[in-house]
């Protein structure tokens, strides 16, 4: 899918310009008439109040200091969430060693993806920020104070107004690490006005993979403006864990050398109750076994614990990445922050991938892949759609459909050792194999700046 590469024309035409009047039309009457009500919920939501006055295009962005003219311009990495900035990463990392000279600014649309932009991404990027609400005098305030010479969006959070901005004023926008999930290609295709004009204002597409490459077609886009690079989360560094860092973080824990652990990751709202009874059907086989849940929103961490306690399991929270020791023993652990999962990961005999067994789309399975856990999905990875059939395929995943197969799997894997290590080689073998995305996304962006 290479070819010679022209930019768009600037300006939308015909039906593109009618449809996104009609969206602007529809954005300042919802502003109108829902102002009212949501405000009270902004002040009543902390994160809400943090991040909406910088989203209005309020906040401060740090000018570049390498001086006057193009080559002065930043360039802009933007990532919607937690999971976006993590497959950023590595990017901003190639990006800063290949373009030393340029000043490399970051912008994330969640409070939790900001964090993890501060925690990760400070250290490489000039400057970090809210990316603005679709609105056209917040967007435009943004554009202003960044002046950017390349934008490059991770995955998704596409917006109409902000893209034909950066179409009128010229600027490149990539979009990389592009996946279109089968539920999000048809939602897509109901509003193929609207979206091929959106998709139409990029200049260019690094798609993951071929099944994401043809839908973008599918919606219209030129194939000679979509390459296939891959997924920028295989080519994500991660510090190994030394045996006598687990065995300590598990002694902090309460966890016995012996003891068994599944660890959910990322569970989603309906998910916990199934893992709650698949947990009580291993604890019936397995008595010195152990869970850990990482809610994907840790904000919903003491609901679970409370509604662990009704269970009659002794639960405790882990609410930093070295937990206090505690002198009972502890049938579950609860994650109540952001940036512990990781290192959940690596005290794990066995991972279950959150998102899974409700229709959430799953959630990124190779991180522990790239430990070689052995890991457990339900039936709904619609979202990694292509890492969970090459990790099945390969011997490193077993797919579960409820509780008595998620605890049946567990046990098997708890009680063979032999298969539960192969399961991870054979894992950490399809991570290794997908690296170098961010080589060839490079190489594509190398064409723009």
């Amino acid at each position: 899918m290479r070819g010679s590469i022209q930019p768009p024309q600037n300006g939308l035409l015909g039906s593109e310009t009618v449809v996104l009047l009609l969206y602007n039309i529809f954005i300042a009457a919802g502003m109108a008439l829902g102002g009212i009500f949501l405000f009270p919920l902004v002040l009543l939501s902390e994160k809400r109040r943090r991040t909406v006055l910088k989203r209005f295009g309020l906040g401060s962005v740090s000018k570049s200091r390498r001086g006057k003219g193009l080559n002065a311009r930043p360039l802009w990495v933007h990532a919607l969430s937690v999971g976006e900035v993590n497959a950023a990463i590595p990017l901003i990392k190639g990006l800063k060693k290949r373009f030393f000279d340029r000043d490399i600014v970051f912008s994330a649309s969640t409070l939790s993806g900001f964090e993890t932009a501060q925690r990760l991404a400070g250290r490489y990027a000039r400057s970090l920020f809210f990316f603005p609400y679709d609105i056209r005098p917040s967007v435009s305030s943004i554009i202003e104070k960044v002046d950017p010479a390349l934008v490059v969006l991770i995955e998704t959070d596409l917006w109409p107004n902000f893209l034909q901005i950066m179409k009128q004023k010229n600027v490149p926008v990539i979009l990389s690490n592009a996946r279109i999930s089968r539920r999000s290609h048809k939602r897509y295709m109901r509003f193929l006005p609207l979206v091929k004009g959106m998709f139409g204002a990029l200049t260019f597409i690094c798609a993951s993979s071929l099944e994401d490459a043809e839908r973008f077609v599918m919606l219209g886009i030129p194939r000679d403006r979509i390459d296939i690079t891959g997924n920028l989360k295989y080519d994500k560094s991660y510090k190994p864990c030394l045996e006598s860092e687990m065995n300590d973080l598990r002694k902090s824990m309460g966890i016995g050398p012996y003891s068994k652990v599944l660890v959910a990751g990322s569970t989603h709202k309906g998910e916990e109750e199934i893992i709650f009874r698949a947990f009580t059907g291993i604890k019936g086989k397995i008595a010195d076994s152990r869970l850990v849940i990482a809610p994907r929103r840790p904000d919903r961490s003491l609901q679970i614990l409370h509604a662990l306690e009704q269970n009659r399991f002794s639960v405790s929270l882990v609410e930093k990445k070295e937990p206090n020791v505690k002198p009972e023993e502890i049938d579950v652990w609860v994650v109540n922050a952001m940036g512990i999962l990781e290192r959940m990961y690596d005290i794990a005999d066995v991972v279950f991938i959150g998102g899974s067994l409700v229709k959430e789309g799953g959630h990124n399975p190779l991180e522990p892949a790239a430990r070689s856990k052995p890991i457990l999905f339900g039936p709904d990875m619609s979202d990694f759609e292509e890492a969970a059939r090459m990790l099945l395929h390969a011997g490193g995943a077993f797919r579960v459909f409820h509780d008595e197969s998620l605890a049946n799997e567990t046990v098997r894997l708890f009680l063979n050792q032999s298969l539960a290590a192969e399961c991870g080689k054979n894992g950490y073998r399809v991570y290794c194999s997908g690296k170098g995305a961010v080589d060839k996304t490079l190489k594509i962006l190398e064409r723009y700046i």
